[in-house]
């Protein structure tokens, strides 16, 4: 059995600022930045404009699939 509790709701500027230093880590060896969160909230749209202009400075691909 599984239970899962979900939140839709914009995550906090303290955890954007945790997750674009990570992905920023991340960039020395990926190729491409995927944006895909199914609505769930992380992917807002201040976080999605950092992270692209992130990703374009360290000049990565960015690929996005939208939820519908």
């Amino acid at each position: 059995m599984r239970i899962d509790e979900e939140r839709s709701d914009d995550i906090s500027h303290a955890i954007q600022t945790t997750l674009l230093s990570k992905a920023e880590a991340a960039m020395a060896w990926c190729d491409v930045v995927c944006l895909e969160d199914y609505k769930k909230g992380v992917l807002c749209e201040a976080f999605c404009k950092e992270l692209i202009t992130l990703a374009r400075k360290h000049g990565k691909k960015v690929l996005v699939d939208p939820a519908a």
